[in-house]
């Protein structure tokens, strides 16, 4: 009998349920640095105490919660969040601390987006989003992806809350951060091409700022539609490669994603 991956049924069942490790880890009555240690794999046999405590609540929570648990699930296998090019434009618009609205967010020629809207538009909370990019993407995987010319997938930053004006924590993700985040949580696929796309709207629209307005307009970008549409758009962008380094960092990075591809298909 295989032995339970106990890091990926924490992940899948926090993501289920919307809570956090540190939820998970009042409410069994353990150390929340254990249920982290799980999470990211620096323990992956647990102590048959902690294992049985985890099953036990799991089991639990999805017999008392099941009716809640089946309408989150219902939602998640509808439809697209975004219906058109027009509302996912609009989902990375936001404001800066002087109430400016924005179409994106800039750094360095780099367009990026929140990790409070990437909560928003998925219908996560905020918290969730955060504690998900710290223990799963920015330890390790982050760096298997990074790509020097687009900057750096993910940038501490914060906000200023428009009520008790309180300083807050976020995250900001360009487009590959933000791709590594949707290829993997449960689901969503159609909004990771939406979020993809609208990356790629946001590039253009950072490019025609800087060029010369004597330049001829960008041809308009054909829209993503599914996973073989994103690993063809990588593939394509070796062409603009200049060196042999380059292009076998991409080739891992395209290696990647069509791993996790394989991986997501077999669940459904």
């Amino acid at each position: 009998m295989a032995r339970r991956n106990y890091g990926k049924f924490l992940d899948e069942f926090l993501s289920e349920t919307g809570m956090t490790g540190a939820d998970m880890a009042r409410a069994i009555g353990i150390a929340p640095d254990t249920i982290q240690s799980i999470r990211r794999g620096t323990v992956t046999n647990p102590q048959y105490a902690t294992k049985k405590k985890i099953n036990e609540f799991a089991l639990q929570y999805r017999r008392q919660h099941k009716e809640e648990l089946e309408v989150v699930a219902s939602k998640t296998e509808q439809g697209s969040l975004f219906g058109s090019e027009g509302i996912f434009r609009d989902m990375f618009k936001t404001t800066d601390n002087q109430g400016n609205e924005l179409n994106m967010i800039e750094v360095d020629g780099v367009a990026y987006t929140t990790s409070r809207i990437i909560a928003e538009k998925l219908g996560k909370k905020h918290k969730h989003v955060l504690e998900f990019i710290d223990f799963q993407l920015m330890n390790g995987l982050a760096e298997l992806w990074a790509d020097p010319r687009k900057g750096k997938m993910f940038i501490e930053s914060s906000y200023i809350h428009e009520q008790n004006k309180q300083e807050y924590r976020e995250i900001l993700v360009n487009q590959d951060g933000c791709t590594l985040y949707m290829f993997n949580i449960q689901g969503y696929q159609r909004e990771k091409m939406a979020f993809i796309q609208a990356f790629r709207a946001m590039e253009q629209e950072i490019k025609a700022r800087h060029e010369q307005p004597a330049q001829a307009p960008q041809t308009a970008v054909a829209p993503i539609t599914d996973d073989l549409d994103y690993i063809k758009h990588r593939l394509a962008l070796l062409q603009d490669y200049s060196d042999i380094q380059a292009i076998q960092n991409e080739m891992k990075r395209i290696s990647c994603i069509a791993d996790l591809i394989k991986e997501s298909d077999m669940k459904k």
